[in-house]
């Protein structure tokens, strides 16, 4: 049994977007013969030597099978030879049934549940998954088996307080904490004005490292950056008597509330470049984005992180260490999922005949769980790990807290219709991005409306601070289609800072598909109507099962970018920046002259002026920036109404335009002011290279007395 991966390059290009903000029109499809890739899933690859997305292909048999089909220069295809367990020679069917990315983005894991082992004239199915480093470039991770040497640079300037400065503590403990045991070592310096070790490579092996970290003193002055990122480099990466060593991956993680008071007049970072030394840089409050993450290494925005205070490092600590994932199962043996916790790969295993199975770690199983499903997050510190059971007792859902080394059945959830599948698809949603897991939810791809011919329904639960899940509300699918057989947590796609989600119904439209994309929301989890469906047939119609399978991630563009896979096929979407625009009115001169003799002179001269601000974090230009909008502006007085209608490129952040108004069309009665109104929308958001947000205030009135 072969696994084939079909690599596809996307080529970087700024693309142009849609309806909300996915582009529809400025897609890129990959596809290949429908029946070796049946029910496979998709994993989008972002680094600096691939970009690209993998899609495995469950049903690929022998040398014989080429990647040919469409693909053209802009893909690559790439068959991996044939794959056996180490002790024994067993035909593995449907491998590639379930990946997962761990967190580092360095190996992923793919799974079949079908590996046929005969005995005694009988055979039975076991499950097996492999683990496979992905050859990407450098990441935090990706040589954790080898040895890798971490530094800790964490800002003690005077502008935080003793407890910030002891989360810095805290922070770093964990991190250590979560990564004991392994081939990593750790340093830590401290900077502010001046610069000094707190602890080296020696001190972690010795054990003394963390007695020297607790006693380390608050410095309290400047923020002397780059002067610290050169003692780094010389007193501890390069110095052997700090325990440092030659031929190790070398990694730094600097913390900052503030922007560097000292320049790179020496080149540091570029030595860092050179040494290829992977840089994480973590930004507090005040500091500057652009400005630190000059400091990180490349690629940029996926090493630079900015949280607003103190409290987002376990955020932060999540993003570096831990994955937040979703699994998308369908039918069949489509239930063998699996995710990356931490150190942690947690598999959940279908016994097809019986529907009794497991949820299990490495070394460990529980038996008598359905692991059809899984997902995973964190709630005051404490794992959680939330398995799906669509088919006990026709309904069904299991929500398991993890505590260290044993695992504590927290709640139970029954589904509210039989056959509705509750619990095929799972998601957990970090809707504010802080590290805490804030809601879960649940998919029931078959709950059926026959009244209204309305087929699959998504649950949302709130986590609660007591770790107990709390119904929140319910969207049901507008049409027959399954809807809910997929849900993704998406980046923020409209700039609210808020992470979206997009729910997938691959059987929608005679089976061409659709994806439906919801907005996220603080108290509620998503907004109940959806702000944007995708019809697979729109965008090719040969699309089938479109949405089986959803991944979105950021691009190379700092936008977010969305890979949908349909059956023998996958589309890569691009989103396009999102922008507020206020609108403001302003009249000259202020004291009117309503009295003239002259009839024709201009009254008075109307401004309008548009502020535009971007709501997304794109790389954008000003070309693909500039938005389109039309305003009407309606003049009203007691004798006359005028309208002025016209469309405006806004290339600059601030465009304005003006009017005069001749006395005599407005001038009857002096006890009336005249009344302005300013109205505008964008004409043509799909074809537009920008959108322009739907909370942008679009209206601006004035009263202007005469």
């Amino acid at each position: 049994m072969k696994l084939v991966w079909l690599i596809c390059a996307v080529a970087a290009a700024t693309s142009v977007c849609l309806a909300f903000n996915i582009d529809t029109t400025a897609t890129r499809i990959f596809t290949t013969e429908q029946k070796d890739f049946f029910q496979n899933k998709v994993l989008q690859l972002l680094s600096d030597k691939n970009n690209g997305i993998l899609v495995t292909a469950p049903e690929q048999l022998g040398h014989e099978e080429t990647c040919t089909s469409d693909l053209n220069l802009t893909h690559n295809c790439i068959i991996v030879p044939e794959i056996w367990p180490e002790h024994m020679q067993v035909p593995i069917r449907q491998f590639g049934l379930s990946i997962s990315e761990d967190a580092m983005r360095s190996q992923i894991t793919v799974c079949s549940p079908r590996a046929v082992h005969p005995h005694s004239g009988n055979s039975s199915l076991n499950k097996v998954c492999y683990k496979m480093k992905l050859d990407r470039g450098p990441s935090t991770q990706e040589r954790t088996n080898k040895s890798v040497e971490v530094v800790f640079l964490f800002d003690g300037s005077a502008s935080m307080t003793e407890a910030e400065f002891n989360k810095n503590k805290v922070f770093i403990v964990e991190i250590m904490g979560s990564l004991r045991d392994t081939p990593v070592m750790f340093a830590a310096v401290q900077f502010s004005s001046t610069v000094h070790k707190v602890f080296d490579f020696n001190d972690y092996a010795a054990g003394r490292a963390l007695d020297k970290l607790m006693k380390d003193k608050h410095l309290k002055t400047l923020t002397n950056t780059h002067r610290a990122l050169e003692f780094v480099l010389d007193e501890i990466f390069d110095n052997p008597a700090a325990g440092a060593s030659p031929d190790v991956t070398k990694v730094l993680i600097l913390i900052t509330d503030g922007d560097p008071s000292d320049t790179d007049r020496n080149g540091i970072i570029r030595r860092y470049d050179d040494k290829n030394i992977i840089r994480l840089v973590i930004g507090v409050g005040a500091a500057t984005l652009h400005k630190f993450r000059a400091i990180a290494s490349e690629p940029k925005h996926r090493n630079a992180f900015k949280i607003e205070n103190y409290d987002g490092l376990t955020g932060v600590q999540k993003k570096i260490f831990t994955v937040e994932g979703c699994t998308a199962p369908l039918a069949e043996f489509s239930g063998f999922s699996a995710v990356f916790k931490k150190d942690s790969l947690i598999v959940g295993s279908v016994e097809s005949n019986s529907w009794r199975s497991f949820l299990h770690r490495p070394q460990e199983r529980m038996q008598g769980y359905l692991g059809n499903s899984i997902s995973i997050g964190k709630k005051n510190g404490v794992p959680l790990y939330f398995v799906g059971l669509p088919e006990f007792e026709q309904t069904g859902q299991i929500v398991f807290r993890h505590h260290c080394i044993h695992w504590t059945e927290v709640q139970k959830i029954r589904g509210e219709q039989i056959g509705s599948y509750f619990g095929a698809e799972l998601c957990s949603l970090d809707v504010d991005s802080d590290g805490s897991t804030d809601f879960l939810l649940v998919g029931a791809p078959q709950f059926h409306l026959p009244q209204v011919k309305k087929e699959g329904r998504v649950y949302i639960y709130s986590v609660s601070d007591e770790t107990v899940l709390e119904s929140n509300q319910d969207v049901t699918g507008p049409s027959m289609g399954r809807f809910g057989t997929t849900i993704s947590s998406l980046p923020d796609l409209n700039g609210d800072g808020l992470r979206d989600v997009a729910v997938g119904a691959p059987l929608e439209d005679d089976k061409s598909g659709a994806v439906y994309i919801y907005h996220g929301n603080r108290q509620r989890g998503i907004v109940s109507t959806f702000s944007q469906r995708i019809m697979g047939k729109n965008i090719d119609h040969g699309l089938k099962f479109f949405g089986r399978a959803i991944f979105g991630d950021l691009g190379e563009d700092g936008l977010p970018g969305v890979v949908v896979e349909s059956r023998g096929a996958a589309v890569v979407f691009r989103s396009k920046p999102v922008f507020n625009v206020l609108a403001r009115l302003s009249f000259h001169p202020e004291n009117l002259d309503a009295l003239s003799p002259d009839k024709n002179v201009a009254l008075v001269k109307i401004t309008a002026c548009f502020e535009k601000v971007e709501a997304t974090k794109s790389k954008a230009g000003p070309v693909s920036s500039a938005l389109n909008i039309t305003y009407t502006l309606n003049v009203t007085s007691q004798a006359s109404q005028s309208m002025f209608s016209q469309t405006l490129k806004l290339r600059d952040e601030n465009t304005c335009v003006s009017y005069s108004i001749n006395r005599a069309n407005y001038v009857d009665d002096t006890s009336t002011p005249l009344r302005i109104r300013l109205n505008f929308l964008q004409p043509d958001s799909e074809s537009a290279s920008a959108v322009l947000s739907v909370d942008s205030e679009r209206e601006a009135a004035l009263e202007i007395p005469i």
